[in-house]
């Protein structure tokens, strides 16, 4: 939980976020509720999960959405990547 005053008007933040290891990798999300003394309060998440191909080299996939307004496509992120730690 969190409290946020700017220009005297609070925001409430309210969060959980979770992993799970399976061995191979993990999946792991977080989930935040958004509560502004203005405007509508909305619900954002995001979600993953990676895979270890070896010890130092894991793919990826994340999506988050930040539900700001509803007819807003640029709320939404999709990303995939590749991960080689040296």
């Amino acid at each position: 939980y969190e409290a946020e005053t700017v220009s005297d008007e609070d925001t409430d933040y309210t969060g959980l976020g979770l992993a799970y290891d399976y061995g191979m990798g993990s999946l792991y999300g977080a989930v935040q509720s958004v509560s502004p003394d203005v405007g509508s309060s909305r619900t954002e998440f995001a979600m993953g999960v990676d895979y270890s191909l070896e010890d130092d080299f894991k793919v990826y996939g994340e999506y988050q959405d930040f539900d700001n307004d509803a007819n807003d496509a640029d709320d939404s992120l999709m990303s995939f990547g590749l991960v080689y730690n040296f």
